[in-house]
């Protein structure tokens, strides 16, 4: 109760200093939000702010302060600033440092709590140690106006990370080294203001190998550039008109140049056919670490000609780990409706903006003109939660940063969209605010926005807690063995690791089993495979033994194989383990015309709401099969090879199917065709009939061959004969074998 006492005095002293400008939107025993100081008045805030060190708001946009105070560096648990000001004023010094003595380092520090930093001032930073601009996790999505003055802080590869800029002011500053600054980088620009920027000698309008500039979004962008000859505006005019828009900085005079007639040309230039999207709404799902987005939207033909195709435009940052997309077309009205799958391929399209990339909708009908079409599209993406922080205790929640734009991406003008964002739970540290938005539980929507141009873009980002399993198979390897006498073998071996925060400190087991829920709320212990019906002979182990944790439950329709590791795992941590089982035959494999066969199974990975960075499956057929052909549903790489096994003399052929950043969307059925004649089937029984026969005849011919070596004696011995009976020669030979035998 005193600690409150305290903190709501301090609060009345801080606003009586700001000239009452302050209120507070919650205290609660300590000072969380400080909103709304007044810009009418040049606000100081007090040098003694670093007492609320649990502060996690501080908006103070539309104020005219100078400077920040020196207590700033201690408000750790900072989350949203909306200003910042780095400088010397009269003396003054940033954070517990003297001016002199700020660097990279301290900066980094102070700037990596302000996920929601949207100016950014630096002054008179030319005798500091500060030598480039920070690089917080999230300013490249927030930061929209950028003032640098009398500082030498200037580095080109720094500055391009801000590719959310709307506003750019640099002035009597020197780049490190830089002569040319590419604005093609900057693809909200609406602003520039360069002015008496040493060594800098020319403005490029375009990225680094591309021909055209691509300001398409903007309506007007205004240059004031210092000093330039009156003999270099003509080229500057010319130049800009043909959109490479490079002028040399040399010169006298302010020039402002209006860019309005530089997107009238490149607009009419466009192949795109004459498309309006009437209304479109995105829904983009956050619950686990698989990003899944729903689009849905109309289409009008607003020209004159049909169109058989629609074009899908995606991010550069996004296309790296987007994993699958689908469209359906709808057809009908309410009950009747009937959807229908249209085909998905990438494609190019000649001056993409900021290195766009499109995939193109064919249309199972051509649109004609005034008609329209709703299309309903499905994306998923991957590794697209970024932990933040990237390393968290035993017993801390994990905080992951989403990253993407309020406004859809599109090559076509759109008249009306929204955009919903579902969070696993109400727990949001922060979110960016792109008027009008609202939030209500677990949902943020933004919108309804109107009559947005071509590749309109608003960057958002959002801070929150996502506890889901991020379960990543790095590598995974199937290999499906067919033997014609009745068996599937399937063969998993993975290397599983979780992608989320990394764990940082001890592990405690015995907190751990006491409250897993709290200790380890992140981490996960156990994993669901799903198998096939009908499946037998299940085992699962490592490269130490077989593991003994799991459990196999299975009726006539699945199986379910639950995996428990021989430990739990937390950011970071790997585990690798084999995963093998037999099927019956008759399940799986099929007759196709003549002596063609195909073996009908699923792709992806039996682990449920997991990615597999890499999959490799591969198809072991029988001995003696011929011309082998896979159909998979979506594109993947395809060679053969060849395994030898037992009793095999000329191998067996091996399809080998590999694909990248697999969803569980993938897990569908593909076939693999082969041709194989039954008289094939005979070559093993008879080649082991022919080894048992070789193999008894040995054995025979053994037993009956004496090849020991024996010493014969001859023994003379006398013998009277003195009958001439039989009896009497009977009795001598008698004797005579008697002592052959004996002798």
């Amino acid at each position: 109760m005193e600690e409150e006492e305290r903190g709501n005095e301090y609060l009345k002293d801080l606003t009586s200093r700001v000239e009452s400008g302050a209120k507070t939107c919650k205290v609660t025993k300590k000072i969380r939000h400080l909103a709304n100081i007044q810009e009418e008045y040049d606000v100081q805030l007090p040098e003694d702010m670093g007492r609320l060190i649990n502060m996690h708001h501080l908006d103070i946009r539309g104020t005219r302060i100078k400077k920040m105070p020196a207590g700033m560096g201690k408000l750790k648990d900072l989350k949203v600033l909306t200003n910042f000001v780095l400088g010397k004023h009269d003396g003054s010094s940033i954070g517990e440092h003297d001016g002199s003595r700020i660097n990279n380092s301290v900066l980094e520090q102070m700037m990596q709590p302000c996920t929601s930093l949207e100016k950014l001032y630096i002054y008179k930073c030319s005798e500091l140690s500060l030598r480039s601009l920070p690089e917080g996790s999230s300013l490249a999505m927030t930061l929209k106006q950028l003032r640098i003055e009398e500082s030498n802080v200037l580095n080109d590869s720094k500055i391009l990370m801000y590719a959310s800029l709307e506003s750019l002011h640099i002035e009597k500053s020197r780049f490190n080294g830089v002569e040319s600054f590419p604005l093609g980088s900057f693809p909200l620009l609406n602003s520039v203001r360069i002015k008496s920027c040493q060594v800098l000698k020319w403005i490029i309008g375009t990225m680094e190998g591309e021909k055209k500039s691509h300001f398409k979004h903007f309506l007007k962008l205004d240059f004031v550039i210092t000093k330039l000859k009156a003999t270099e505006r003509e080229s500057l005019f010319a130049v800009a008109a043909s959109t490479a828009m490079e002028a040399p900085i040399r010169a006298r005079h302010t020039l402002f140049l209006s860019l309005f007639s530089l997107f009238f040309f490149l607009s009419t230039s466009s192949s795109l056919p004459n498309l309006v999207i009437a209304d479109a709404e995105r829904r983009i799902d956050l619950a686990s670490h698989i990003v899944k987005v729903y689009l849905t939207f109309k289409v009008e033909n607003a020209g004159s000609t049909p169109a058989s195709e629609v074009i899908l435009a995606f991010p550069t940052t996004q296309v790296d780990h987007l994993a699958t997309v689908e469209a359906l077309a709808t057809k009908g009205k309410r009950k009747k409706t009937t959807l229908i799958r249209l085909e998905v391929k990438p494609t190019e399209l000649p001056d993409a903006p900021n290195d766009t990339r499109y995939f193109t909708i064919s249309l199972a009908n051509p649109l004609n003109s005034g008609e329209s079409i709703t299309l309903e599209v499905l994306y998923l993406l991957t590794h697209s939660l970024e932990p933040f922080p990237a390393e968290i205790g035993q017993s801390e929640p994990q905080l992951v940063i989403y990253r993407d734009s309020a406004l859809i991406l599109s090559p076509y003008h759109v008249k009306q969209q929204t955009t919903f964002l579902k969070t696993p739970s109400t727990k949001v540290e922060s979110f960016t605010t792109v008027e009008p938005t609202y939030r209500a539980g677990t949902e943020i929507k933004y919108g309804p926005y109107e009559d947005r141009p071509p590749y309109s873009s608003s960057p958002l980002l959002v801070h929150f807690e996502n506890n889901s399993p991020f379960a990543v198979v790095e590598e995974l390897v199937r290999e499906i063995e067919i033997s014609h006498w009745g068996n599937v073998q399937v063969t998993e071996q993975y290397t599983l690791v979780h992608a989320g925060a990394r764990h940082k400190g001890v592990f405690s087991r015995v907190d751990y089993q006491s409250r897993p829920s709290f200790n380890g709320a992140s981490s996960f212990r156990y994993l669901l495979a799903r198998l096939p019906p009908r499946v037998h002979s299940v085992y699962y182990r490592d490269e130490i033994g077989n593991i003994s944790s799991s459990h196999l439950r299975k009726d006539s329709r699945k199986s379910e194989l639950e995996i428990e590791p021989r430990y739990p795992l937390f950011g970071g941590w790997k585990a690798t383990f084999v995963i093998g089982y037999g099927l019956p035959l008759q399940d799986f494999l099929f007759e196709s015309s003549g002596d063609r066969r195909y073996l009908n199974f699923t792709f992806g990975c039996p682990l449920l709401e997991t990615v597999v960075d890499k999959l490799t499956v591969k198809v072991v057929l029988p001995e003696g099969s011929k011309e082998p052909s896979a159909v998979v549903p979506f594109p993947v790489e395809q060679h053969l090879e060849t395994k030898y096994s037992y009793l095999d003399v000329v191998g067996r052929t091996v399809v080998v199917l590999e694909k990248k950043n697999v969803v569980p969307v993938h897990n569908s059925h593909f076939q693999v065709y082969y041709t194989f004649k039954p008289i094939f089937m005979l070559a093993e029984p008879l080649m082991l009939a022919v080894a048992f026969f070789l193999f008894f005849v040995a054995c025979i011919a053994y037993l009956h061959i004496d090849l020991s070596i024996q010493l014969l004696r001859i023994v003379s011995t006398p013998i009277n004969i003195d009958s001439d009976s039989d009896d009497d020669i009977f009795l001598v030979t008698t004797k005579v074998l008697w002592w052959c035998k004996h002798v």
